[in-house]
């Protein structure tokens, strides 16, 4: 049995976006669990689920969006499920899901926490047709972009800024969530998933990196190893005549799309977990070729661009297919 989750940064998500593009990409790609990042908006996701009720025949769609503002500018996060195939799972006096709000950065003057706290979920395809007994764990997050007036006295320049969060999402938050053991004893695979604003190692020259292996903190059990996968590049250039930046850009990061041109910049949005896990189940990452996908009836590159950038966003989903069916091998 396989799962596939998406991930997809919806810039600036609220009423106006073609929320019936956006149900054709997840339906397209049938996606049984998408995070979303950048929710300005809880009626904009109800209206997304609306939509992907009436275009899928039988099928059952639910969302949560956290119950708190992500960050400074009143960002959510969401999730999306078809429960069909999935459910949340039921723990006794616990939200599910929940804001993550406990960690902090440690010695960094001026840099005490995360701009957004992730938003924590867990999922279990147990009791579904097909399904079997296990917990899928998924950890929203969207990691800074630049430095705010409020960081005028970090010592940390923009680049040491977002890997100070990166960290604490591998080192502290993503182990916490997946050693939880509170409401059931299934087993429990955990995922990070979002836009990092980060790329891996094979990023374009001037992108702000990470390696592909993370190691976390020394414990009592050893030091465990973190995989980031998703190496494709996922945010939008521009089209030639555009000169706006949108918020996470800079100028010298930001790029025009030429007539021969792909569509793409950097590869920002990725998925993290357990390397361990490689050995437990197979996990296949890929890009979304969304632009292409909505609206593929615009023959002009430039023009299909704008659209997409305009109506949906400036990047498209990713998402991880996950094969449970080798945990018994």
């Amino acid at each position: 049995m396989s799962y596939i989750i998406g991930s997809f940064n919806v810039q600036k998500f609220k009423n106006g976006k073609d929320l019936d593009k956006i149900a054709e990409i997840i339906l397209s790609e049938k996606m049984d669990v998408v995070g979303i990042q950048e929710v300005f908006s809880e009626m904009a996701v109800r209206l997304l689920v609306d939509s992907l009720k009436r275009r899928s025949v039988g099928q059952v769609w639910n969302y949560s969006v956290s119950t708190r503002p992500g960050g400074d500018k009143g960002e959510y996060y969401a999730y999306i499920w078809n429960e069909r195939r999935l459910s949340l799972v039921s723990i006794p006096n616990k939200e599910n899901p929940v804001v993550v709000e406990r960690f902090s950065i440690k010695n960094v003057p001026g840099q005490k926490r995360l701009v957004r706290n992730p938003y924590f979920a867990r999922f279990t395809a147990a009791n579904h047709r097909g399904g079997s007994n296990f917990e899928m764990r998924l950890v929203n997050t969207h990691i800074r972009f630049g430095k705010g007036a409020k960081d005028a006295a970090c010592i940390a320049n923009e680049k040491q800024m977002r890997i100070n969060e990166f960290n604490l999402l591998i080192q502290d938050i993503l182990p916490y969530c997946g050693d939880i053991r509170s409401g059931n004893f299934m087993p429990a695979y955990t995922f990070l998933l979002g836009d990092y604003n980060l790329c891996l190692e094979d990023g374009k020259l001037g992108a702000y990196k990470i390696s592909e292996i993370t190691y976390g903190r020394p414990k009592l059990s050893g030091t465990k190893s973190y995989r980031t996968v998703q190496k494709l590049p996922t945010s939008l250039k521009r089209p030639t005549e555009d000169t706006t930046l949108s918020d996470d850009e800079e100028e010298n990061e930001a790029e025009n799309m030429t007539e021969s041109d792909d569509f793409y910049s950097q590869n920002y949005d990725h998925f993290s977990y357990d390397l361990d896990l490689d050995n437990k189940l197979t996990i296949c990452p890929d890009r979304v070729e969304a632009v292409d996908l909505a609206y593929a009836d615009i023959e002009d590159k430039q023009e299909r661009l704008s659209n997409y950038r305009k109506k949906i966003s400036d990047h498209v989903p990713v998402k991880i297919t996950v094969d449970f069916s080798r945990r018994a091998r």
